[in-house]
């Protein structure tokens, strides 16, 4: 395999790259997580014929390439950061170990998406608000993805201000656009019972389990028999599975204690059968494996459903707000619905579902 894709080698689990740039060898790993196969190394083959494209064009950035990289330091350096492409790639790998996967592969879109296209050409010194404003302008992307968009601006800007590198902080400048709150749109008893009548089998457990805990859809297929605490009847919410990967919650508050309602304790109970016993509590059952994310659950589950049953629709996360609304009416006290959804305050609860409490419970 070695004639066939030069200049890549398997180490281990990982394939070894290695290119010479600038009278230099450099060697970098892709880590595959298990034996590379044909398939891998062909790809690995591509990303070194893309790198030696670039520098043969006299275009190579090794960050862009291996933002992971552990030559990437020493190949720019961050003194000699000044155009914002550089400083982005930069900014990417110097903080993409504390971040969640999605969290990295998020920024990396929007930098490739939004930033380099419209402003990575720019020296730092060179942005000016117009610039901003201009690209906002024509924006037909929602307010919170552009404030999205931005953060990785903000973030270059502010670190190379402070660090000296430039005299000041455009960004600062820059106002976050204003996002309005998504509204609740709860479903009624009614519509709830015209949901699950169209829906059988665990495709009806995690649909019903959603409307009577109020967990997130991300959190819910991430559920394992550890995490119910049937003597104490509550759910322990300590992960959510995103694009096929288990992340922590954002917050402390994130992390919580959910206590189960009458009719989540029997669905639950009735659920725990040991002759189909998995650590997962739903499966997905094209792959016979937990669910890898929530949007297969709402394509091939949540929609249909909704079409079948004549409902509106409505987003996954309604069902949420649906649990919500419910406590609050039936006289819960606000800051324990707070807890159940992992806020830290009730501040979120009195905002979104403010018509739903009543106002013995109103201060």
């Amino acid at each position: 395999m070695g004639r066939e894709y030069p200049g890549v080698t398997i180490r281990g689990n990982a394939i070894q790259v290695s290119f010479t740039s600038k009278n230099h060898r450099y060697r970098e790993l892709i880590r595959c997580g298990r034996s590379p196969t044909k398939a891998d190394l062909k790809l690995a083959w591509q990303v070194r014929c893309a790198v030696l494209r670039d520098i043969d064009l006299g275009r190579f950035k090794y960050l862009e390439h291996f933002p992971n990289g552990r030559n990437a330091m020493k190949f720019e350096p961050l003194g000699k950061i000044q155009h914002i492409e550089d400083a982005l790639w930069l900014w990417i790998k110097s903080n993409q170990r504390s971040w969640a996967h999605s969290t990295t592969r998020d920024y990396i879109s929007l930098i490739k998406t939004h930033l380099i296209p419209n402003f990575g050409h720019l020296k730092m010194s060179q942005l000016e608000r117009r610039h901003i404003q201009d690209w906002i302008d024509s924006q037909t992307v929602s307010a919170k993805r552009i404030n999205n968009a931005l953060t990785p601006l903000r973030m270059i800007f502010k670190e190379a201000f402070l660090d000296g590198h430039i005299n000041d902080n455009i960004m600062a400048r820059i106002k976050n656009l204003k996002i309005k709150t998504r509204e609740a749109k709860p479903f009624s008893t009614d519509e709830i019972a015209a949901i699950l009548t169209q829906l059988s089998g665990q495709e009806r457990d995690v649909i019903e389990l959603c409307f009577f805990t109020g967990l997130r859809t991300s959190e819910l297929i991430a559920l394992t028999w550890d995490d119910v605490d049937f003597p104490n009847q509550r759910i322990n919410v300590t992960k959510a599975k995103v694009r096929g990967r288990l992340k922590e919650p954002k917050t402390s508050a994130g992390r919580r204690q959910v206590e189960l309602c009458e009719r989540s304790q029997h669905l639950l109970l009735s659920m725990r059968n040991p002759v189909n016993y998995s650590d997962n509590l739903f499966i997905d059952p094209k792959s016979g494996v937990g669910w890898a994310s929530d949007q297969p659950l709402r394509k091939r589950v949540w929609i249909p459903a909704l079409k079948r049953a004549g409902v509106t629709y409505r987003e996954p996360y309604q069902m949420r707000h649906t649990y919500a609304s419910q406590m609050l009416s039936s006289g819960k006290n606000p800051l324990w619905v707070a807890m159940q959804l992992g806020h830290s305050d009730w501040g979120m609860i009195r905002k979104i579902y403010g018509r739903w409490i009543p106002r013995s419970q109103k201060p």
